[in-house]
């Protein structure tokens, strides 16, 4: 190398030193949320290192954070061409994923990312958090582990880990957790968040309710001073819900206008206006209650797309499906006991009463036998071919033994106590009778039956885990989807009448000593004062129907739907059609 090359290679590492320089305040711009200055900074000097990969990703990550997701994979598309190893980017594009609903791309980005360098933190943290959003609470406590032997000091570590035990029912450990959090970073939002959650699905609601109004009104006077805040639309949701609270004309203006905003992405304004809904309806301003309900209804149905011919397509042939092979079925020491029906129906109440036997185990809603037969992947893509495999494979001899071992083993895996009975409360398993009746004929079928307009009412207010019960958001699709489950119940009860006891709502609110009794005779329990007093139970409900299930049966929930009787022509229209 001569002298003028020495000369040029050391002026070429003066201008890489100062492009890092230049690039790492930029950086520091962006953190500090100022995004229109970091982006003309990261422009500039694109213009001289265009093919800089730190210098795309985070000009990529600047597009996610300022709501520009699609122009974001661009640039960490031009980062993983320059790298093919760069498991950062392949975990920021997982993150652009998630924030368009591909949740199963986000995952293989976060695997891929994973599989290059197997302990980067936001990958793993990543897989876990998304999995417990999607309500796998096996898998979102596998990586959560993960997380604890990378960084277990690390708050966020702690806060997910104990997401995660939520979801695996070990509450008592996550709320000791979540209190540790709390008291060690009393200005974390999110921490607050999660502990009013937990206190909430444990019955405390004295506990959750503290928390919430004073972070609520706290949060909101920084908001109005212009002080940066987070998860403030959180804080709201749960205050504007409580019957107790009111809120003021200042308060209710600045939320309404930032349903407008593009300052919130579109879950934002969900939990907004699910918020105003309930508010709303609290006050009984019901008119007022349902132009928010039907705003939240667009909103999530923006978010999916729904064909409810696919789901009368799958109803069909579940209905004709016939001559399941014989198998050997051992002796199992655990009864499973089938609680479903539509959800909203009173499946948690049915769960609640049970439970609370001592004989009983309330295991919530297990996605074991959806997974297992592998109906839950046909659910979420019902075409016909999709469906025509599913029955094919499902009538092999291996494929029920599997079935059948496998589900049991996996109830004697979270059998903590080793009850005799364990309630499995998924209401979906009503899609599956005929199988659960041929694999475990020693398992008890409930099905819980509403008043068809408060259970589909009930359902029009819920905003439920992404991806599940699409027919919810329109009245129509709601309307006949639930004459499609009555009409499979209907061949369900012809075939099985005397294996499947209906638990009628009105009928237990009505007489609930009496239909309490006959309930825990067809499950072969003895009476124990705890079931009418079902309420004092302090097991942990993670479902919509938490509050109701902590107080006394009550008519209040009956004829709910009348109030908003004016605005729900079309889902009584479908609903007075013949069922079959």
């Amino acid at each position: 190398m001569n002298r003028h090359e020495r000369r040029k290679n050391k002026g070429k590492g003066i201008e890489d030193k100062k492009f890092f320089e230049i690039l790492a305040s930029a950086i520091k711009v962006h953190e500090n949320r100022d995004f229109n200055k970091a982006e003309s900074i990261y422009k500039k000097l694109l213009v001289t290192h265009p093919q800089s990969y730190e210098l795309n990703r985070h000009m990529g990550i600047l597009c996610q954070d300022s709501g520009r997701v699609e122009e974001s994979f661009n640039f960490f598309v031009k980062c993983i061409e320059k790298n093919p190893n760069g498991f950062e980017s392949y975990n920021n594009m997982g993150t652009s994923y998630i924030i368009v609903k591909e949740y199963d791309l986000a995952i293989k980005c976060f695997t891929q990312s994973l599989s290059i360098s197997n302990s980067y933190y936001p990958a793993v943290n990543n897989l876990a958090s998304l999995y417990a959003r999607r309500g796998d609470g096996e898998k979102s406590l596998e990586y959560s582990k993960v997380l604890l032997k990378i960084d277990p000091n690390n708050p966020n570590t702690i806060s997910t880990h104990a997401k995660s035990l939520v979801l695996n029912h070990d509450i008592d450990k996550a709320i000791d957790l979540m209190e540790g959090l709390v008291n060690d970073y009393p200005d974390n939002e999110e921490f607050q968040i999660n502990l009013a959650t937990a206190y909430r699905e444990m019955g405390d609601f004295r506990k959750s309710k503290k928390i919430i109004d004073i972070g609520f009104k706290t949060l909101f006077k920084r908001r109005l001073n212009n002080e940066p805040v987070k998860n403030l639309i959180q804080f709201f949701a749960h205050y504007s819900s409580d019957k107790e609270n009111l809120l003021n004309e200042q308060e209710i203006e600045f939320f309404a206008n930032r349903l407008n905003s593009s300052e919130l992405n579109i879950d934002q304004k969900i939990t907004l206006a699910r918020g105003f809904f309930e508010y709303f309806r609290n006050i009984k301003d019901f008119d007022k209650s349902y132009e928010y309900l039907e705003i939240m209804n667009q909103l999530c149905s923006q978010i999916a797309e729904y064909d409810v011919k696919k789901e009368e397509n799958l109803f069909n042939e579940l209905a004709n499906t016939k001559n399941y092979p014989e198998i050997q079925k051992k002796e199992s020491s655990i009864i499973p006991i089938f609680i479903c029906g539509m959800p909203r129906s009173g499946t948690t109440l049915c769960e609640q009463i049970l439970s609370s036997h001592s004989e009983v185990y309330g295991a919530g809603e297990l996605r074991y036998l959806l997974q297992l037969t592998k109906l839950q992947d046909v659910v979420n893509n019902p075409e016909i071919n999709n469906i025509e495999k599913y029955i094919e494979n499902i009538k092999t001899k291996d494929t029920l033994l599997n079935i059948r071992k496998e589900y049991l083993n996996s109830l004697s895996n979270i059998n903590r106590q080793g009850e005799r009975y364990i309630c499995d409360k998924m209401p979906h398993n009503f899609l599956l009778i005929d199988l659960i009746r041929f694999i475990l004929p020693e398992a008890k079928i409930i099905y819980c039956k509403r008043d068809p307009a408060d259970n589909c009412f009930s359902l029009l207010t819920q905003r439920f885990v992404e991806g599940r019960h699409l027919y919810c958001y329109n009245q129509k699709t709601l309307a006949e989807y639930y004459q499609f489950h009555e009409n499979l119940m209907n061949v369900w009860l012809r075939k099985f009448k005397k294996d499947i006891f209906i638990l009628d709502n009105e009928d237990l609110v009505n007489d609930q000593e009496n239909i309490t009794l006959q309930l825990l005779k067809f499950c072969g329990l003895e009476w124990e004062d705890n079931c009418i007093e079902f309420y004092k139970n302090k097991r942990q409900v993670r479902t919509a129907s938490l509050e109701q299930v902590r107080q006394p049966i009550n008519k209040k929930s009956i004829g709910a739907w009348e109030n908003y009787k004016p605005h729900l022509v079309e889902m009584i229209e479908v609903l007075e059609k013949n069922v079959t």
